[in-house]
């Protein structure tokens, strides 16, 4: 957001009372909060007359582990950062310590502590699909309160421009309109603008720009139908600048792009020639600059007609800009008063003034990255992928400081107060992840198991009040599973390449800490299908079950697997072949598959509408018709749950053979609790539902303020909700889960196998470089590019010896160098401390290479990074050669200028985390 974009209207609208509903004092809020537990946990009115309130409950004692700005009355907002595609920061013209920003599909916020905790403002839009994907959003030069958003996605019907009067407590549809706030170029411009006569123009997706004369309220159309508009920019004297981009919505005609310039004031527009810059702004010396096709500065005396380059200092490079995160990528573009920014993909600022000659890399003193207190998960750390910048959104100065900026990127924002020289996260309160299950753990009600989109998984051990997420393996989570008879043992199906596709059985044996790829040994080829649904038995926690996409005869159905994740076999009997069961897309329906605590097998399909039990020797499909496709099954101990949209809450209590309606109307998900029998909680798309005599009376309250509820899970006296956006909250279905929780230790879950595999480690000399004929004899150079050389190292990451060290000799290389071993035909732990000294776009990976007769038959990847990392970090993976291997090889490439370490490199045997259990 620069200067440029914004002129203060001559116009106000009607007096507005100044809501403050963010600061109220504490006695109302906990006043407030008191009344709201009264409500939940019995004094409500019931939807059915059969329902009882207790006369002797008394209010709890307001708890110190909610916060304020996370408190959303009946919901607790959980902690844990991340997630979405924060897309700006607007500060309220009239009021600097207002903040507004909004996600592609979050929703919006605002803060009234200048960014330091902030609110979510969505829960007074509809409820479903769309309204949570932000575009653009507008507030009121005079009035802090009054802000405009547009809302819509390429997945529902068309939304558009809502406004609210209050700062975000209610909203109203002012302009029906397309937005796309998910579209390909969403971290690029601005569609709401003002002109000089302090007009506000909005500029749809497909449907033109619109005008409007009283901030919002009304509308009128001023014409470039059918063009993805995706910045405006006008300047005080009449000119404005319309910038569009080709792109095809799904299942939509396609949109056009092009540049348009207009006059006066947007009234009316011509098209210039040449393609439309990504992102554009009025420079402080009154010419034009943008970005193009994100790699590319150019800059405009002629009102946009002919431009010129003005990319001076900055490291252009097209193919490296590609890649969404790279040094030479940009999209963002702001103006300050005498100064323009510019922000790479990769974090990276730079400034020109007016009349420098180039551009100046501002260069970082200091990152701050604290959530609530805690160091965020995703923080800037040695080894680790950096998220600082990735994916960089928007800069913004802000007005009047030219010094404080803010920037906003994939997972977060940051603010500097002195021209970004030191940088702090500012994501309290912030929360956007898209939630696809949550577990809690039997065994432990503290401890919340969460799988996730972009994130993969996290895990809360305070009863879901704070998340943190171990070293990323994979991008997403659908489901999770686990047993209470070994409630350590993990089971998730998620991706293997970073896909939206759950393609794979992750198996963890620390409570989540760390995961193991399972061998998944009889399954068909991944390519083909997913496995959005997992179970495990209840009593022998090494028996999984697997639903899997496409017809049965092609290898789609149910499989199971008695050693823990390493083979499976169909159970299919009296499926029909032709049957396609289970969905292979990732997002919005929940698991198709469950098993009761004996062990009996259901399934709902959402694809057929129809429902399947197993006795233990076949399926058989059940008589009942749900009058709707399930969109959720679940277990509680023998009990089983489908969730319809159109057939309501279903509950069947004799395996699945037969079925009763308890809830009629629309349910999307569905929970219940095998340790307190009786207790159901039930979501729709207006309303949550709660019962605790197993469905006879039901009692209502709300939903989170995000709405779009994919799943619930029972914790204890706590209730969890994942949403499509919104993140993760709790809570307290009874007094006693607004006490403070804290998680147990649960231990290893492993059970001793039956295998005893005479296991093989490779042969590795002197894995401390204790001697440097270790480096000479042992070790081979390849070089690729440039001149480099290896050697040994006095450094050391252990008490004994030196190191390893590949340096670069004269300018960059691609080198690399290698360990080759004898093949071992198992598994083992490869373990290794290195370090890097390089510039921002030195590359250090390692991996294992598997050959046979000389050629090499795999590669696998066990760390990759860029920049510098001073500090010894260590890499500890389960590895495997390939099959059929007859070498293999531990290979550190160095790819630019510098140099990297190897030392304290080991191989052990990992504990047996798949086979038969012993009996």
């Amino acid at each position: 957001m620069g200067y440029s974009k914004k002129v203060s209207p001559p116009l106000s609208p009607p007096a507005l009372p100044q809501t403050r509903f963010f600061t109220k004092g504490l006695h109302m809020f906990y006043s407030v909060r008191i009344a709201s537990l009264l409500i939940l946990f019995g004094l409500t009115c019931a939807c059915s007359p059969k329902t009882r309130s207790p006369s002797n409950l008394h209010a709890p004692e307001a708890s110190p582990i909610r916060t304020s700005h996370r408190d959303y009355g009946t919901w607790q907002s959980s902690m844990f950062g991340g997630g979405g595609y924060l897309q700006n920061i607007v500060p309220a013209p009239s009021n600097p310590s207002i903040l507004y920003c909004y996600v592609d599909v979050g929703g919006a916020y605002r803060s009234e502590d200048t960014g330091l905790t902030w609110r979510m403002l969505h829960g007074g839009l509809p409820p479903g699909d769309g309204y949570y994907s932000v575009r653009g959003l507008d507030v009121h030069p005079d009035n802090p309160d009054w802000v405009l958003i547009a809302v819509g996605n390429q997945w529902s019907p068309r939304k558009g421009v809502f406004l609210s009067q209050d700062g975000g407590q209610t909203w109203s549809l002012v302009l029906d309109a397309q937005v796309y706030g998910n579209e390909a170029f969403r971290s690029t411009g601005f569609i709401f603008a003002r002109d000089g006569k302090g007009r506000l123009h909005f500029a749809s997706a497909g449907d033109g720009i619109w005008v409007s004369e009283d901030h919002g309220l009304t509308w009128s159309l001023r014409g470039l139908e059918g063009k993805n508009i995706t910045d405006l920019t006008f300047a005080d004297d009449g000119r404005g600048w319309a910038c569009a981009h080709p792109w095809t919505p799904h299942r939509t005609s396609a949109l056009e792009g092009g540049f348009f310039f207009s006059r006066d004031h947007g009234e009316n527009w011509t098209a210039l020639e040449g393609p439309a810059p990504d992102e554009l702004v009025l420079a402080p010396d009154g010419a034009l600059v943008g970005i193009f096709a994100a790699s590319r500065l150019l800059r405009s005396e002629d009102d946009g007609v002919t431009w010129h380059e003005y990319a001076e200092g900055l490291p252009i490079n097209p193919e490296a800009a590609k890649g969404y995160t790279s040094e030479s990528r940009f999209r963002a573009l702001t103006t300050g008063p005498d100064f323009l920014l510019l922000g790479s993909s990769r974090g990276t600022i730079y400034r020109r003034g007016t009349g420098e000659e180039a551009w100046r890399k501002i260069e970082r003193e200091s990152v701050t990255e604290i959530v609530e207190g805690e160091p965020w998960w995703g923080r800037l750390q040695p080894g680790v992928w950096p998220h600082f910048g990735a994916a960089m959104g928007s800069l913004t100065v802000m007005p009047g400081q030219p010094d404080h900026w803010w920037f906003t990127d994939w997972y977060s924002a940051y603010e500097t107060r002195d021209a970004g020289k030191n940088w702090v996260q500012r994501i309290d309160g912030i929360e956007v992840t898209v939630i696809h299950h949550i577990l809690a753990n039997p065994a432990d009600p503290a401890r919340i198991h969460v799988g996730m989109a972009d994130n993969a998984y996290a895990q809360s051990t305070d009863g879901g009040v704070r998340y943190d997420t171990p070293k990323k393996t994979f991008s997403n989570v659908k489901m999770l599973a686990v047993s209470p008879a070994l409630p350590g043992r993990l089971y998730g199906v998620g991706d293997a390449r970073a896909e939206w596709r759950a393609e794979k059985v992750w198996v963890s044996t620390d409570s989540g800490a760390t995961w193991w790829a399972a061998p998944m040994q009889g399954l068909p080829p991944r390519e083909h299908h997913s496995m959005n649904s997992i179970a495990v038995h209840a009593q022998n926690p090494y028996e999984v079950v697997l639903g899997l996409s496409g017809k049965v005869a092609d290898g789609g159905g149910i499989y199971r697997s008695l050693d823990g994740g390493r083979s499976f076999e169909p159970v299919n009997e009296g499926l029909e072949e032709e049957e396609n069961l289970f969905r292979h897309e990732i997002w919005s329906i929940g698991p198709e598959l469950a098993m009761s605590q004996s062990g009996q097998l259901v399934l709902a399909s959402h694809d057929t509408g129809r429902i399947h039990y197993h006795d233990g020797q076949r399926w058989h499909r059940s008589q009942f018709q749900p009058g709707g496709a399930p969109r959720y099954l679940t277990s509680a101990g023998e009990d089983f749950f489908i969730a319809s949209r159109e057939g309501g809450l279903l509950k069947s209590t004799d395996g699945g053979r037969t079925w009763n309606a308890i809830l009629d109307g629309e349910v999307l998900v569905v929970a219940a609790d095998a340790r307190q029998p009786g207790l159901i909680a039930a979501a729709t798309a207006q309303e949550l539902k709660i019962s605790r005599d197993g469905g006879k009376t039901w009692s209502e309250h709300p939903l989170p303020p995000q709405g779009q509820v994919r799943t619930l899970s029972f914790g204890g006296p706590r209730l969890h909700a994942g949403t499509a956006g919104g993140g993760i909250f709790w809570m307290a279905h009874n007094p006693s889960g607004l006490a403070t929780l804290q998680a147990g230790e649960i231990g290893l879950g492993l059970l001793p196998v039956r295998e005893t595999l005479e296991a093989r480690l490779p042969d590795l000399a002197d894995p401390s470089f204790t001697a440097e004929a270790t480096v000479d004899q042992h070790w081979t150079r390849w070089s690729g590019q440039g001149n480099s050389e290896k050697a040994w190292s006095e450094a050391s990451a252990d008490p004994t010896g030196g190191s390893l060290v590949l340096r670069t000799l004269e300018g960059p290389v691609n080198s690399s160098v290698g360990y080759l071993f004898p093949a071992v035909d198992n598994s083992f732990k490869l373990a290794l401390a290195w370090k890097a000294d390089g510039s921002e776009t030195t590359e250090v990976q390692i991996a294992l290479r598997s050959y046979r007769e000389k050629e090499q038959i795999h590669w696998q990847t066990l760390h990759r990074s860029t920049g510098s990392a001073l500090e010894w970090a260590w890499i500890e993976r389960e590895v495997r050669l390939a099959e059929g291997a007859d070498r293999g090889e531990i290979v550190v490439v160095l790819t630019g200028e510098g140099s990297v370490w190897v030392d304290a490199l080991s191989a052990s045997i990992p504990p047996q985390i798949f086979g038969n259990p012993q009996k």
